[in-house]
């Protein structure tokens, strides 16, 4: 399975949209330099699929965490619902571990389950942490690799 890095964004304070960039620095133990998340233990590092973000520019209804998630790269290429924890990413020079293969539902609080609305986003968000320092750049290949 390959996919590849179409966007690059630092989220640098809890509120503030995130800034694109065309290449992050990502450091074992750290995650991503100047990222608010930066040594953040196992969500490092917020990935989400670039076909996942297309679904819901298309949606009528506005999902709670459609404006709340805010992630660091977006992959398209990828089966996102097939990734699990313990796989690990190489994207460019970088290796991430997957930690978490989901986001949490707020349910209660949104209004897709009101219109019967699956949210994709759900299986379509991963957090990872930074096995292998390095640069990520806007086009990389991205590879998945299961240790297990």
């Amino acid at each position: 399975m390959q996919g590849k890095v179409v966007g690059l964004f630092l989220n640098k304070a809890k509120g503030e949209e995130p800034e694109a960039s065309q290449v992050l620095s990502l450091e074992v133990g750290q995650g991503i330099h100047g990222d608010r998340h930066q040594g953040d233990g196992d969500r490092q590092v917020s990935i989400t699929s670039s076909e996942v973000k297309k679904w819901m520019e298309k949606q009528k209804e506005k999902g709670l965490c459609f404006g709340k998630f805010k992630e660091n790269i977006t992959i398209e290429g990828i089966d996102f619902e097939n990734l699990r924890e313990g796989q690990w990413l190489n994207i460019g020079q970088v290796q991430v571990e997957l930690t978490l293969c989901s986001k949490k539902c707020y349910a209660s609080q949104c209004e897709l389950p009101y219109f019967k609305i699956h949210c994709a986003l759900i299986h379509n968000e991963v957090f990872a942490k930074v096995i292998t320092s390095g640069e990520i750049k806007l086009g990389d290949i991205v590879s998945v690799k299961t240790l297990r």
